[in-house]
């Protein structure tokens, strides 16, 4: 079965440009989209199981959705035994520091501030992927 990665992201836009930078790296990987909070808790579900098949090897995390924030969903990912250890970096427009203080203090693996132009979005996201898939060690997901 193929690699996934997780988007939670709110925004149709955002989503199709991380696609088209998803595709344009031609990762491997297997990309699964959360539109919004609304099936964030079925898809924590889904991701706090036995089947390593449905865990992801990343995820990309916007802070700033409707209802449930990034924040409390990365809360909740860090409290879940079978999935605390994912690499979970948050990809959000916003810079605020407060957000970013609390973001590594839920347990954030990185933190990158949307790019405005599409390059630069490629850039981050391979920087990001090569860090996390090739050269970082993670613990296995049970």
């Amino acid at each position: 079965m193929k690699k996934r990665a997780l988007l939670v992201e709110d925004n149709h836009g955002d989503v199709e440009l991380f696609r088209n930078a998803f595709e344009e790296l031609n990762t491997g990987l297997k990309l699964d989209v959360a539109f919004h909070n609304g099936n964030i808790p079925n898809v924590l579900a889904e991701l706090n199981t036995n089947e390593p098949n449905t865990v992801p090897k990343i995820i990309f995390l916007d802070i700033n959705l409707p209802g449930l924030s990034g924040l409390d969903i990365l809360g909740r990912i860090r409290q879940a035994k079978q999935i605390a250890f994912l690499p979970v970096v948050i990809l959000t427009s916003s810079g605020n520091p407060v957000d970013i203080e609390k973001a590594y203090e839920l347990g954030a693996s990185g933190y990158i501030v949307k790019p405005h132009d599409f390059d630069n979005l490629v850039s981050q996201v391979k920087t990001t992927l090569d860090f996390w898939l090739n050269i970082c060690t993670v613990p296995n997901i049970r």
